[in-house]
């Protein structure tokens, strides 16, 4: 009974100092809570006062509009238009700062062409207009200043004159306007409420592992309404920023109050005057026009889906035929244009011409930077002013101001300026750290540091890879590539990257300190794979040899290689080797399997496939029967024809490569998986780039025999002949029963070997007053004879196609 006792004594003594425990600890909890009260109530009485929403009211810009597949990212304009139609106007917090009426915020970016006024709001609904004064140079934000006296009531902060250094037991507190459930927003005063909260939080100190501006610890602000007042624990104003974070020493972006009310800033308008009175001076009207994409004279050749005639992601249009831009003068006879122009529309430009006053210079392509997408053009008539100053001294330091400026033909030459800056790095290519810009710059555009200096451009980067990236991604490509875009929209600055997805967009502020040694050195920085042509070195192709057909899942089982060709997705199995070829000396044979391809750039091998469209090798109606009137008006129906084209998936993916560029080639023969290193080469001419006659007036064109139509004839090498590749309807030809894809053996009895030959037999036939000329003809071994008459004539396709019945209500007057 005694023990029991002595227990229960026990338990009372503990349950008795628990609680004990637990009323020290609830009143400790509770004098926190009185001394968190007692900061906020000092930081709000310090504060409130000089919270302010600033409301900008919009107009229409006079800018002219461009035009509708402009992509130009205007979205200012549009932005402004939605809200003068809702009579809206955009809202952002703001802080007085001082007695003369200056008003922190954040930086707006907003267009000034699209605001018409500026008023400010204060805490009691009283308004007062304003006006843009000045951006910050050392810390993100700006100044307004309001016209007037300020309004009874209005206070302007005061900030601690000799506020104490920072360190990581520092207590920070930070007060910003946001509206209720809506702290988050980088605009919340700009949400529909009737009202405005504070929100009041303590600013953590935050250990940083990787340090930017090499201090080790900042306070966390996090995101606010544009305007945050920074306190100490005893509510004293110590600044203002529009950053996320305060940060201790290195280089710490500016935020005391003293700091803030210093900073004599730089004025917007005076900083787009000066633009556009001096550095638009360095800027270029440049006009590019470009020729038909070479193309097979057989207009039913389907090809493939990425054809030799493509530009890549560009498209080719009517539109797209002629290029006007604006290139910066950057030395003696030489224009920068800060854009990628494709390739193969490089490969075609027809003619170039660069506006100087009311000259015109003839202008050449010197070639295109391999490490940036931006291209040289050259003049070599004296005209040019003096070249804009690339000085490798100049650039852009962290959270100061520059201005972009992106230069496009819209009603004459039209600059669009903007300020921006960058705060913080981000990862990017190769794992290294870029400078990241607080807000979207349009592709192209030139960088102008705060004092007017040219300091660089903002433009996408060029990897190694890139040209063969379609291959790579196999399949996949579709995911990462950029829409296809008219010139009106790369002109107009919308980056490709930025619709690639699954990465980052590679686009960089290139700033002089590495524009500069580029210009000073450019033929060694020209990519050697991006090249004007002529037009007969346009229309060569490159080589392995082979033609192929592709593999399935089933031939795949049946060979045994379902792994090495992953189930039959991968593989290209040989069904022709031409002599002479790469292939023919690498000891490539019928019935071997191309796998892979290996190019030092890239990071793996290219995997083969059997493209969906490589078997669409033209239509074929020879066998259809046409009317009679038809026949005798000279109309044919299409064949197809009867040799592979060279516009394949392998022949296309070796163009992209490059002559010369040494490859590894991944097969299969006689069930072993073999490796060999070839170097591409040009290929012989084939039917694309072989000579040729076209005579207007027969109606025909010929060309002499490549190896491919050889091989698809079956035709030896010492066989002789011209080939047709092309007959116009209701024309002499069309009339004498001459067919595409035949061959025309002899004129007049005379072997034909060469189109000059051809050319030559019409010519003397009609100075010896001849009306026609028998042709030999020969169509799969078969051979006839054919009377081209002279003057024969036919029907167009538009007269025969007005023979057709007419649908009820159509036009008579449509042409075909």
């Amino acid at each position: 009974m005694e023990t029991n006792t002595k227990g229960y004594c026990r338990t009372v003594v503990v349950v008795a100092g628990c609680l004990l425990g637990l009323c020290a600890w609830v009143r400790a909890e509770t004098e926190a809570e009185k001394e968190k009260r007692r900061i906020e109530a000092k930081i709000i009485t310090n504060t409130e006062k000089s919270f302010v929403i600033i409301h900008y009211h919009h107009k229409k810009s006079e800018r002219p509009q461009p035009a509708e597949d402009d992509y130009s990212n205007d979205f200012e304009d549009d932005e402004a238009l939605q809200k003068i139609l809702a009579k809206r106007t955009t809202d952002f917090a703001g802080l007085i700062i001082s007695s003369k009426g200056e008003v922190f915020t954040r930086d707006d970016y907003i267009d000034p062409e699209t605001v018409e006024k500026i008023t400010i709001t204060g805490g009691d609904d009283k308004s007062v207009s304003a006006e843009w004064d000045r951006v910050l140079t050392v810390a993100p934000g700006r100044i307004l200043r309001i016209s007037e006296e300020l309004p009874d009531g209005w206070r302007p902060l005061s900030f601690s004159p000799n506020p104490p250094p920072l360190a990581a037991e520092t207590r920070l507190f930070a007060i910003s306007l946001t509206d209720s459930g809506y702290s988050y927003s980088p605009c919340a005063a700009c949400a529909e409420k009737e009202h405005t909260d504070y929100s009041i939080k303590e600013a953590p100190p935050i250990r940083s592992r990787r340090s930017e501006d090499g201090s080790p610890y900042y306070f966390s602000i996090g995101e606010n309404a544009g305007a945050t007042v920074v306190c100490d624990a005893e509510g004293a104003v110590l600044g203002v920023t529009a950053h996320d974070r305060i940060e201790i020493g290195g280089d710490a972006v500016a935020w005391l109050g003293r700091d803030i009310l210093s900073d004599a800033g730089v004025s917007r308008r005076l900083m787009e005057e000066r633009i556009r009175e001096q550095f638009s001076r360095y800027l270029y009207e440049v006009t590019i026009t470009f020729r038909e994409p070479p193309k097979e004279d057989d207009e039913y050749d389907m090809g493939g889906m990425y054809e030799s005639n493509s530009i890549g992601m560009y498209g080719m249009g009517e539109e797209n035929k002629e290029l006007m831009a604006y290139g910066l003068a950057i030395g003696p006879g030489k224009l920068l244009l800060p854009f990628s122009v494709p390739p193969k529309l490089v490969a075609g430009i027809d003619t170039i011409t660069v506006d100087v006053g009311e000259d015109k210079l003839e202008g050449v392509f010197a070639g295109a930077l391999k490490e940036y997408e931006a291209a040289v053009i050259e003049v070599n008539e004296p005209g040019l002013a003096d070249a804009a100053k690339i000085d490798p001294a100049v650039t852009l330091a962290r959270a100061e101001p520059f201005w972009t400026v992106f230069a496009r033909e819209l009603a004459g030459k039209d600059l669009v300026i903007g300020y921006n800056r960058w705060i913080r790095k981000s990862r990017g290519y190769a794992n290294k750290f870029y400078p990241r810009v607080e807000n979207d710059i349009r592709n192209g555009s030139w960088l102008i540091d705060k004092t007017g200096r040219l300091a660089g451009l903002y433009v996408n980067a060029r990897r190694g890879h890139e040209r063969i990236l379609p291959y790579l991604m196999g399949e996949e490509y579709a995911h990462f590539s950029a829409a296809e875009m008219s010139f009106g929209q790369i002109m107009s600055g919308v980056s490709a990257r930025s619709y690639h997805y699954g990465h980052d967009s590679e686009t960089e502020l290139v700033m002089c300190d590495v524009l500069a040694p580029i210009v000073a050195n450019l033929e060694a920085h020209y990519d050697p794979h991006i090249r004007h042509l002529s037009k007969d070195e346009q229309k060569r192709r490159v080589w392995l040899g082979v033609e192929y057909t592709g593999l399935s899942k089933e031939m795949a089982k049946q060979l045994n290689l379902r792994k090495e060709t992953h189930d039959g997705r991968i593989g290209l199995m040989i069904n022709r080797v031409y002599a002479g070829s790469p292939a023919a000396k690498m000891g490539l044979v019928e019935g071997d399997i191309l796998l892979k391809l290996k190019v030092a750039e890239g990071p793996w091998p290219i995997e083969l496939m059997y493209g969906a469209y490589e078997d669409v090798e033209g239509l074929d109606y020879e066998d259809m029967e046409i009317p009679e009137e038809y026949e005798a008006m000279g109309y044919q129906m299409p064949r197809r024809r009867p040799w592979s084209s060279r516009n394949n998936f392998f022949t296309r993916m070796l163009y992209a490569i490059g002559a010369s560029v040494p490859t590894t080639l991944t097969y299969m023969h006689e069930g072993k998986q073999l490796e060999q290193e070839f170097t591409i080469e040009q290929a012989p001419r084939d039917s694309l780039s072989a000579n040729k006659f076209k005579d207007e007036k027969l109606g025909i064109t010929v060309k002499d025999l490549t190896y491919e139509v050889r091989a698809g004839l079956k035709l030896s090498a010492d066989e002789k002949g011209v080939v047709v590749s092309k007959v116009e309807p209701g024309t002499p030809t069309a009339l004498a029963r001459i067919n595409m894809f035949e061959l025309i053996r002899a004129a007049d009895g005379r072997t034909l070997g060469t189109v000059e030959e051809f050319e030559a037999s019409i010519r003397n036939a009609k100075e010896q007053g001849k009306d026609s000329i028998r042709l030999t003809v020969e169509w799969m071994g078969k051979t006839r004879l054919a009377d081209l008459k002279f003057q024969a004539k036919g029907s167009n396709l538009n007269d025969m196609m007005r023979l057709l019945p007419r649908m009820p209500g159509s036009n008579e007057e449509d042409e075909f």
